[in-house]
């Protein structure tokens, strides 16, 4: 599984995205951040942000996983384009990143299913941590955060 979270600063147009991807035990194996400028709406900030996630996964070779966040827009126009014809350009950069990763999923969820993924992404706007890095594990400060719903899994 891997939580993507996204936070849009709308003021400074800022953007940060985070990912976290876990084993099927619940076990963070590596994070990343990363910070967006110059973007304009929720739409374009919540496209980059899934866009960047998809890629990052196939550069890291990733197969077989789920990915979820705080999409559902997104989620129903790639699961029913006909229903969402307005996305359509969304849709097609969506399933062009998704056919790199074999079986990639996409699912909507909430944001209490997906706090750690969000934290790291609001570090970037809310703390001013704009430098991008990809880690193994989970973020030392988010440290609890990850054990606790590691237990709940």
């Amino acid at each position: 599984m891997c939580n993507v979270g996204f936070e849009w600063n709308r003021s400074n147009l800022l953007v940060g995205g985070g990912w976290v991807v876990r084993n099927e035990r619940g076990v963070v194996k590596c994070h990343s951040r990363r910070a967006f400028s110059n973007i304009h709406s929720l739409d374009e900030a919540k496209l980059v942000v899934i866009l960047w996630a998809l890629e990052s996964l196939g550069s890291h070779r990733m197969s077989n996983i789920i990915v979820a966040g705080d999409f559902s827009e997104l989620v129903g126009a790639v699961e029913r384009p006909q229903a969402w014809p307005s996305f359509l350009h969304q849709v097609g950069e969506i399933e062009l990143a998704m056919a790199r990763i074999e079986g990639c999923r996409l699912i909507s969820v909430g944001n209490e299913a997906n706090k750690g993924a969000t934290f790291i992404a609001q570090s970037v706007t809310r703390q001013g941590l704009i430098r991008s890095y990809v880690q193994n594990g989970h973020p030392p400060w988010l440290f609890e955060l990850f054990v606790n719903e590691s237990r709940c899994l």
